[in-house]
């Protein structure tokens, strides 16, 4: 397998043809968030692709249903590892990444981390790897500065972690959510329920603890609109929420109905709490919200405020429902042609083949640099 170092004699880099391990914090069962989408766009560029589940009791090699794309499971690492001497964390690192690659019958070109909790000294690790540290979760905070510094590149989805990046290493980005832009064709016209002609709905996770939930009661008992939520989780909604007349609380949507619920409804929205902007980082959800063209009302996102044009974004509770109502009043002016087209413009230019090739920009640069200098 081709070396990155070696792509420095054409001045390019391509994240083709190499052997990745990317490590999640999140298993390859749950539900597809950017570190799922990113194993599977590196998959399908040409690259063999592991996916390393968090610690279980089990070591094993499964394949997934994407071709070149595999998860591997493993039992982690010692207990106490990060308190350990130097030379022992660098013994158990070593020796983990040894098993790993035994099961994978293969030798890693890069290792791809999104959990700065596993393999964090990267130092430990042979020199012919390339490192990276994708951090898209504020929580995901736990040997910051050894991982980051440790990188041979650090990303993050919004400038605060980039800032933290930096303070350790200076060859750190700012790379924002992707869009996954899905293959499949909408199935005829969707049909919501709710007996008024203005449909507000939000996809997601109901059971999560960030949802603000007392919001919601305002925004429902102020306002004449039918509420549509579509996800997990039904048995922390409010009782108040779900009893509710206008509204309706349903199962995950299939994945090939999306573009079709969204077309249908009149207003997207995100209603998170403030402890949701210092647990994670930014939606994943907002860019597939903006592939429909239709209006989005949400909190202040800070990666997102040079597009307050397309997404209606207020601080507080009061002026949250202020714009609610008036996105109801004045729905001509948030549902025009040329912000429909706008907002489906700015989704189509974040896909993860786009990210991709920002990422192989910024290692090719760096290479280059280093090889300038050497």
């Amino acid at each position: 397998m081709q070396r990155l170092e070696s792509n420095i004699q054409r001045y390019s880099v391509k994240l083709e043809n190499k052997t990745i391990l990317l490590i999640s914090p999140e298993l390859w069962d749950h539900i597809r968030v950017s570190k799922h989408h990113y194993a599977i766009w590196l998959a399908k560029k040409g690259n063999k692709v592991f996916y390393l589940n968090p610690p279980s009791n089990s070591g094993r090699i499964s394949t997934t249903e994407f071709k070149d794309l595999y998860t591997l499971d493993y039992k982690g690492f010692w207990k106490g590892l990060r308190w350990m001497p130097k030379f022992l964390r660098f013994i158990n690192q070593r020796l983990v990444l040894k098993q790993l690659e035994q099961c994978a019958n293969t030798e890693f070109d890069i290792i791809w981390s999104f959990d700065n909790s596993v393999f964090f000294d990267f130092d430990a690790l042979p020199k012919h790897l390339y490192k990276i540290s994708h951090i898209v979760d504020l929580n995901q905070d736990f040997n910051s500065a050894r991982a980051s510094q440790s990188a041979n590149l650090c990303l993050g989805v919004i400038p605060e972690i980039v800032e933290r990046h930096k303070r350790f290493n200076c060859n750190s980005h700012y790379i924002r959510h992707a869009f996954n832009q899905r293959k499949e064709k909408t199935r005829s016209s969707v049909g919501l329920p709710g007996s008024t002609d203005f449909k507000v709905v939000y996809f997601g996770n109901l059971g999560m603890p960030d949802l603000n939930w007392n919001l919601m009661e305002r925004a429902i008992n102020m306002i004449e609109t039918d509420f549509i939520f579509f996800g997990s989780g039904h048995a922390k909604v409010p009782e108040s929420i779900e009893s509710a007349s206008n509204t309706y609380i349903l199962d995950p949507a299939p994945s090939d109905q999306l573009q079709g619920i969204m077309e249908a409804s009149n207003l997207l929205m995100l209603f998170y709490s403030p402890s949701y902007f210092t647990n994670y980082a930014s939606p994943h959800k907002v860019l597939e919200y903006l592939s429909s063209g239709k209006p989005i009302l949400a909190p202040v996102m800070s990666d997102y405020l040079n597009q307050q044009h397309l997404i209606a974004m207020e601080d507080c509770e009061e002026r949250w429902l202020e714009r609610l109502k008036d996105i109801r009043d004045k729905y001509h002016l948030y549902n025009c042609t040329t912000l429909n087209k706008q907002r489906t413009a700015f989704a189509l230019s974040n896909t993860y083949d786009h990210r991709v090739c920002e990422i192989e920009e910024i290692i090719s640069m760096e290479l280059n640099d280093n090889s300038r200098t050497a």
